[in-house]
């Protein structure tokens, strides 16, 4: 999992631990939403932070719970965390 930020032409990535690859109680929208915030974070963290950041991703429930602001408790923290840093760095995603 990881992002990439084309206009600093940098990227990040992290390794699923072994253990929680095929778990299904942590199934892989997990990681994906913790991918989108994590790149929410870093780019808000920028010395001049976008305006408007735009985050792509393939996953339907990752793009449906940032949309909608509507999760399971389990990933509730991730929304929480993204709107904390819209609402604190005045951005648009």
């Amino acid at each position: 999992m990881g992002f990439w930020s084309p206009l600093c032409n940098l990227g990040f990535h992290y390794s699923i631990p072994e253990h929680q690859r095929n778990n299904k109680a942590t199934p892989i929208f997990y990681f994906e939403a913790y991918a989108v915030v994590s790149a929410l974070h870093w780019a808000v963290h920028l010395q001049t932070p976008p305006a408007r950041i735009a985050i792509f991703t393939d996953n339907y429930n990752t793009v449906n719970i940032f949309d909608s602001l509507r999760a399971s408790p389990k990933y509730n923290p991730f929304l929480l965390t993204a709107v904390d840093l819209i609402i604190q760095f005045n951005i648009q995603l």
